[in-house]
């Protein structure tokens, strides 16, 4: 029987359940002792497969006192018993034997949900008068007494064939009846085993509930941004948490009497309903920029995230309010800053520009538009090098301040888009990002034009002034001899009428 589950020999509905946990064998006791008392027939009642004898009642001093109390006697029963309760297999089946110590036995099988799980069993008795020869030989095989023994062959019942299958039809509706109260027992067992398996996971449900709800709670109370819940029906707000009741001035029962229109300004309410009602559809979870208004009156700015949610039975929307006030302060703050720069370098009457590692513009300012005749849109993301006679000497110049951080004075010159040039000197440094690394180059330039057209003509006063100067002095040195050969000739002059007047 190896498709049938056992434990200690007994065959187990659904793996669990034996005859015993399915029968009041206490009571059968009872009524099979009954039967005994008012019939004289015995009972045997025996798990299956393991044929241990669950009730007896009225078994005869031959089986208990001499073929049960002898090994060599009881093998011979237990081998006929096997016998006899393996050949039943279906509900109803009756099976009549001989035993091998000669005595007559039949049995109907209990069976639940098709399983054999007992059986159901009568006999000790004879349909004819017995061999005296043959128990005198069984005597004195096994060791008996014989004249007890034989003493108690006569208390031998002999019925007839017709008798003992009455008996046994009876003894068939009685298993019938054992089996359908065993399955009906099963089915309780089997319910009463779910019951407790669902009321476990109930409670285990609900723990997971409670445990679900006080997180919730918790996160629910302790954010730090305002958090509401509204009805997708009406509007209405189911809760809301601390943050946004001290956001807006408002008790926790007081936000039960509000409503998505009481807080947001009249004049934007038209934009923030059509916000609510597309996140409520799922287009989009973000509104960004929404006015909100307090208890009393003042106005602030959230970004509000939102899902929808199943609350009692009903869609809500879960929307987690941002107070951006401080950051739009910020960005005002940003913005007003970047003006103030921005008005800085468009004021400035140099060239100023800022160029990436890769040599391309990022901004330039307005003096930068007119020196190269290129509008701002144009210079952006071009060649630096693009703009200047030397091309060279400017991807020179930048990479020479990204390897040392800056230049002083470095002489450039700048074509503009007409095809003349622009003379400057070009002051440049790195800028970095917040973490520290160099993002470019910034570079103010000075037009020097009219400054090197002036240096060149003072140059040329200077050259030509050197010239008259050297003449000069060719002429002065010229003017230096001939006063001295004239006191010379003086001189001679002077000796020769001394020596004529001697």
């Amino acid at each position: 029987m190896s498709d049938v589950t056992q434990k200690n020999g007994t065959c187990l509905v659904d793996g669990e359940y034996g005859i015993t946990d399915l029968i009041d064998l206490e009571r059968l006791h009872g009524i099979f002792e009954k039967f005994t008392h008012a019939s004289g027939f015995t009972i045997g009642f025996l798990d299956h497969p393991g044929l241990n004898i669950l009730v007896a009642t009225g078994w005869r001093d031959i089986c208990t006192k001499f073929h049960r109390s002898c090994p060599a006697s009881q093998a011979i029963c237990a081998k006929s018993n096997q016998h006899l309760l393996d050949a039943l297999n279906e509900p109803g089946q009756l099976v009549i034997e001989a035993c091998d110590n000669g005595l007559i036995d039949c049995a109907t099988p209990i069976i639940v949900k098709g399983k054999h799980i007992a059986s159901l069993a009568t006999g000790q008795l004879l349909l004819e008068p017995p061999d005296i020869e043959r128990f005198r030989r069984q005597a004195k095989m096994y060791g008996y007494d014989e004249q007890a023994y034989l003493a108690a062959l006569k208390e031998i019942p002999i019925i007839s064939r017709e008798t003992l299958q009455n008996i046994t039809l009876f003894l068939g509706e009685i298993a019938s009846v054992i089996s359908e109260l065993g399955y009906t027992n099963l089915a309780i067992k089997e319910d009463s085993k779910q019951l407790e398996h669902e009321i476990a996971e109930r409670k285990k449900a609900e723990e997971k509930i409670k445990e679900s709800e006080k997180y919730f709670r918790t996160i629910f109370d302790t954010a730090t941004d305002g958090i509401l819940i509204a009805d997708l029906e009406n509007k209405k707000f189911a809760m809301g948490n601390r943050s946004i009741c001290q956001q807006l001035g408002y008790s926790p029962e007081e936000i039960k009497q509000l409503g998505v229109m009481d807080i947001h300004p009249e004049k934007d309410l038209s934009y923030v309903m059509d916000q609510f009602e597309k996140q409520a559809k799922g287009e989009f979870t973000l509104a960004n920029n929404i006015p909100i208004k307090r208890k009393d009156g003042t106005i602030f700015y959230t970004d509000v995230n939102s899902n929808t949610i199943t609350l009692d039975g009903k869609k809500h929307l879960l929307g987690f309010f941002r107070d951006i006030t401080e950051r739009k302060q910020a960005e005002e703050e940003l913005r007003f800053s970047s003006l103030y720069t921005r008005s800085l370098i468009e004021a400035s009457l140099d060239p100023l520009v800022t160029i990436n590692a890769e040599g391309k513009i990022n901004d330039v300012n307005h003096s930068t538009e007119e020196i190269t005749g290129f509008s701002r849109k144009e210079l952006i993301g071009s060649d630096f090098s693009n703009y200047c006679t030397e091309p060279d000497k400017a991807i020179e110049s930048y990479k020479k301040v990204l390897t040392e951080g800056f230049v002083r004075d470095y002489h450039l010159t700048l074509k503009h888009k007409s095809g003349s040039a622009k003379d400057v000197l070009y002051n440049a440094t790195v800028y970095k990002n917040e973490s520290g690394q160099i993002q470019g180059v910034f570079a103010a330039a000075r037009d020097i034009t009219e400054r090197k057209k002036a240096e060149d003509q003072l140059k040329k006063m200077n050259f030509e002034l050197q010239g008259k100067i050297h003449e000069l002095e060719i002429y002065s040195n010229a003017m230096i001899g001939r006063e001295e050969r004239v006191l010379e000739l003086k001189n001679e002059i002077k000796e020769l009428k001394k020596k004529l007047n001697q």
